[in-house]
């Protein structure tokens, strides 16, 4: 448990609770309560580690289950005014709860540690334009940097920005997983040096 959330009664009651809530104002100040355990909460270790290696994560921490709640609210036929507000809220979230989250990473590192962390940046199926344009680009990282400077970053994109203001990278490259079958993540993983 990366957010303290596992035994944070509001989030895991959150479609009983938030169905009763009608109004942008208490719904805002209840995903805030929410919010403001993730952001207390350190999952930082008794001890100091020499290297640590992260999967995939960013795109998985708080918003993923957030949209699994709100699926369940539309189909309760839940406000689709409120469903957007609340989708917005979460998504407003995650740069502090990322943010965090990577200052707890750091700190479970000793001085002068590696530090590598592998993040999803891109998710398309084998057989879309997409999938074909990136296995087939020169440099992948020339082509996130156009899909980025058009469409802006994700979740994946953002962890790493936010530890290269807090570390010094020391090399980065990208990988195509296979995610399943038919879909392919292409994930950047970067080294960094406390």
């Amino acid at each position: 448990d990366y957010l303290g959330l596992d035994n944070c009664e509001d989030w895991n009651n959150f479609v009983t609770n938030i169905v009763k809530l009608n109004k942008r104002d208490l719904i805002e100040s209840y995903l805030n309560k929410i919010k403001n355990v993730a952001l207390n909460y350190h999952f930082k270790t008794n001890f100091q580690h020499d290297a640590l290696v992260v999967s995939p994560i960013y795109t998985q921490l708080f918003l993923n289950q957030g949209l699994s709640y709100i699926s369940v609210l539309n189909n309760l036929n839940y406000s689709q005014e409120l469903l957007i507000f609340i989708q917005d809220t979460l998504l407003k979230f995650m740069s502090e709860i990322i943010n965090r989250f990577n200052e707890d990473l750091i700190a479970c590192a000793k001085s002068n540690a590696t530090i590598i962390v592998i993040s999803d940046i891109f998710e398309t199926n084998l057989d879309s334009d997409f999938y074909r344009k990136a296995k087939n680009s020169e440099s992948l990282e020339d082509y996130y940097q156009e899909y980025a400077d058009k469409y802006g970053v994700g979740l994946g994109d953002f962890g790493l920005i936010n530890l290269d203001e807090k570390l010094s990278r020391i090399s980065s490259q990208w990988f195509e997983w296979p995610f399943t079958e038919t879909r392919r993540l292409f994930v950047k993983v970067n080294e960094y040096k406390k």
